[in-house]
């Protein structure tokens, strides 16, 4: 019998730690499984990643216990989490917490307990010498002998000191620091359920009970009768909330009820869903001879149970979904389980509702907007086998999935499958392929605007390509026009922000009571208040940006830290009262069109108005019913919508992407006009149309959604990526150094770099400061290298290199001062 155990913390440290298995959780401990360890001075929990029979630790500990009699992952899964944490220079705990359900990695509390008697004595004496926090502290432990909360004291006392205070208190033999048991938030909903006794089915028995109850209690007897009726009707028990309700009994009543054996109580526990509603029958699809195509290749990877990655590049409207839909039905026949990811939960009601409709409840959904409780019960779901049919944001990659056979990525080009603001800062599109490959499933990423290194991939011969290059059932791609915003301000042909050409397509849509979707991508109002006399902009204090302005709340509002003020009426400068708004947001856009048709209804969909659960869903449905003629949004409303009544699209300013400091700015404009395109004329009856506004209409990028030409574009902006040695040809790593002092951190930039040796495969940028140099009272300073992948396929050899860096200066320099994130193949450079 194996005696040891490897053990990885759910704690950001990059080791794993033995452990001794005592003989009685022999039996239960298993790869893959949570166990409860004791960490330091506390009971944290970890994850068993293997088994040892050689103990390098001088001083082993046992495990505390096991929380999973079966592992909740597989080895296959514990690999690729590994594989995740050394890709992405992260710890491997940090990938396994982010694997788990929000409530499942517990970790211990501190009871502080007092040991000698006249502690309380020793408080008064300690208050005399004006220690007042110190005193206060141990009067607290005094008043209670059996313990009481480090956390507790933390909050009456507010004192910084405290862990300093207790442990000079505790060498002095006054108290001891005692850790409780980890508690596991996430836990099963039960109800309280009640039933009649099965010793009074029998009619005399039953009436013999009844005359009892009936003279010393006639609520009691109510209280049977309504268990017998249920009964009778082969309903089980009912819950005891709604028995109270309608018979007007007490819960003491019903506890009397079941201590004299004339009724059962009980729990069942409660699945706690994100669904509302049942979906619709599905509709019958015919399929053309590309989308049979498609599914017969993608079926027949499944079927041989092999890895195979395939780009599914589809025009919009080109029918992908239907194609994911009919593949999974293959899939499920074999017994597989399926993977959907998608770039925003919240926008994509219609898909889930399209899968439900065909999948019923084998679908489940993943997201971090879920209670922690529905996000228990689903993963639990999952992990049981009970739903194979997984739908989510790119947290459902980790999901539990038994035998998985398919991971769909949809609108792969999304940079939203990126995490970027917490580790690990990991790439789901990326991730997926690598666990298809482990698992031995096919891996499917759909677009009709792909990645360029995705599509370089196809072209490449690493991935299948799949074409569907026409919409279903005849619909034809709309019609786009381009107006140069530029000459329509010259020739005064600009109402504010909408052209003439642009108001009039709307006034036609409008009179045939069609469906208009605007697109702004700038929420607020207007995103620059500027003094006309000496040319300032209020900027936040925090942040190196300027404060956009919000109408609705007149008020300045930095969309980075939240930070806000009331809106200005002179310059917070020079006093001048020669303020202009310049530039326009949603709001503004909203006023225009209300003021040029005042009786269309808008709805508008941006952050400021999708804060509340639920809220896209509402805005969507609202639309769709035609209760709303106008959807206006930011890019939330170029991504997987299917409206067949939409016949116009207008974009208000295609510009505002166009020129940010950043090699992917051509590709992401042409991706969302695309994308946002497609949203019109997507029956055959009804032919769209798009206006784009644009002060650059001769750009490549522009022109090339003018005529729908990916390849082209993908040719030409590949030759620049080339040239400048961007990704697909380079692998890019970022290093940025965040902290409060702007020297102090550039300095410690300068200190890392000398440590990175690439031999000669990578090239080093920087340090340098980003356009927001300050973000949240920090400033930044970076470091970019451009690792070639051709020398370097995996990126191992870099890796290796900066990780020698960050231990040689984590050892020499590391401060708490200076933060330093690592970011491997990040979305925004």
């Amino acid at each position: 019998m194996q005696k040891f155990v490897q053990v990885v913390p759910l704690q950001p440290i990059r080791q794993t730690f033995t452990y001794s298995i005592p003989d009685d959780l022999a039996p239960v401990v298993h790869i893959g499984s949570r166990a409860l360890i004791p960490f330091g001075r506390k009971i944290i929990t970890g994850i068993i990643a293997g088994f040892t029979d050689n103990a390098v630790e001088k001083k082993i500990k046992p495990l505390w216990d096991i929380l999973d009699p079966e592992p909740i992952w597989t080895k296959e899964f514990m690999d690729f989490t590994e594989w995740v944490a050394n890709y992405y220079l992260a710890p491997w705990g940090e990938v396994l917490h982010a694997a788990l359900p929000q409530g499942m990695a517990g970790e211990s509390g501190f009871l502080v307990v007092p040991i000698v008697e006249d502690l309380a004595e020793r408080a008064k004496l300690l208050a005399k010498t004006r220690a007042i926090k110190r005193a206060e502290l141990l009067r607290l432990v005094a008043l209670n002998p059996s313990g009481i909360s480090l956390k507790t004291l933390r909050n009456k006392l507010q004192f910084g000191g405290i862990n300093t205070a207790i442990k000079e208190y505790e060498d002095q033999g006054l108290l001891m620091l005692q850790a409780t048991d980890a508690e596991q938030k996430a836990k099963p909903k039960f109800i309280r359920m009640m039933r009649i006794a099965e010793n009074l089915l029998n009619d005399d028995d039953l009436r013999e009970g009844m005359a009892e109850l009936e003279k010393r209690s006639p609520k009691k007897a109510t209280v049977l009768a309504l268990l017998y009726d249920n009964h009778l009707k082969d309903k089980g028990g009912l819950a005891v909330s709604a028995i109270i309700q309608r018979t007007g009994a007490s819960a003491a009543a019903l506890n009397g009820l079941a201590d004299k054996g004339y009724a059962v109580l009980y729990k069942i526990e409660i699945k706690r869903s994100f669904f509302t509603g049942i979906p619709k029958t599905p509709p019958i699809y015919q399929l053309n001879e590309r989308q049979l195509t498609a599914i017969n290749a993608i079926a027949s990877a499944v079927l041989a149970n092999n890895f195979h990655p395939f780009l599914l590049h589809g025009v919009t409207g080109s029918g992908k979904t239907q194609v994911y839909i009919e593949v999974i039905k293959k899939v499920l026949a074999k017994k597989r389980s399926v993977i959907t990811l998608v770039p925003e939960i919240s926008l994509t009601p219609q898909l889930i509702d399209r899968y439900r409709a065909h999948f019923g409840d084998e679908v489940a959904v993943l997201h971090s907007r879920m209670s922690i409780g529905e996000r228990y019960d689903t993963w639990r779901a999952v992990q049981s086998g009970k739903c194979n049919v997984v739908i989510g944001a790119r947290s459902a990659l980790f999901a539990p999935v038994k035998n998985l056979g398919m991971i769909v990525v949809d609108e792969e080009h999304e940079s939203s499958f990126k995490q970027t603001d917490a580790a690990p800062r990991y790439n789901a599109r990326d991730c997926a392929v690598v666990r298809a490959s482990m698992e031995r499933a096919a891996v499917v990423l759909g677009s009709a605007t792909p990645s360029l290194e995705s599509f370089y991939n196809a072209t490449a011969g690493k991935y299948t390509m799949l074409e569907l290059p026409e919409r279903v059932d005849n619909a034809l791609m709309p019609d786009i026009v381009v107006v140069d915003t530029r000459e329509a301000r010259k020739k005064k042909e600009m109402h504010n922000n909408i052209s003439f050409f642009l108001r009039d397509q709307i006034r036609v849509r409008l009179q045939k009571k069609e469906g208009i979707i605007l697109l702004q991508n700038r929420r607020g109002f207007a995103p620059i208040q500027q003094c006309l006399d000496c040319g300032a902009a209020p900027e936040c204090p925090h942040c190196s940006v300027t404060l956009t302005f919000h109408k609705v709340k007149n008020q300045l509002r930095c969309h980075y830290c939240g930070h806000s003020i009331p809106a200005v009426t002179a310059c917070m400068s020079c006093g001048s009262t020669n303020v202009k708004l310049f530039g326009a947001g949603t709001q503004r856009v909203e006023e225009d069109i209300a003021a040029l048709f005042p009786d269309a209804k808008i709805a508008r969909m941006d952050l400021d108005t999708t804060s509340h659960k639920g809220a896209h869903k509402e805005i969507l449905d609202t639309f769709g019913s035609g209760d709303a003629d106008i959807l206006l949004g930011t890019q939330m409303v170029a991504k997987g919508l299917d409206f067949p009544r939409v016949t116009l699209v207008g974009v208000i300013s295609a510009d505002t992407q166009l020129h940010l400091p950043d090699f992917r700015a051509s590709e992401r404009t042409f991706q969302l006009l695309t994308q946002v395109s497609g949203r019109a004329g997507r029956t055959a009856a009804q032919k769209g149309e798009v206006v784009i506004q644009t002060s650059n209409p001769n750009d490549e990028a522009i022109k090339s959604v003018v005529q729908h030409d990916y390849k082209g574009f993908y040719a030409d902006e590949l030759q620049k990526r080339k040239e400048l040695f961007y990704p697909p040809f380079s692998r890019i790593i970022l290093i940025e150094f965040k902290g409060k002092d702007d020297k102090f951190v550039q300095q410690h930039a300068n200190m890392l770099k000398r440590f990175i040796t690439p031999d000669g495969y990578s090239e080093i940028l920087g340090p340098h400061q980003p356009p927001i140099s300050k973000l949240r009272d920090e400033y930044r300073w970076r470091i970019l290298i451009k690792n070639d992948k051709e020398k370097d396929g995996g990126g191992t050899k870099i890796r290796r290199a900066l990780q020698r860096a960050l231990d040689e200066y984590t050892t020499r320099y590391a401060t708490r001062a200076v933060r330093v994130i690592v970011d491997i193949d990040p979305q925004g450079v």
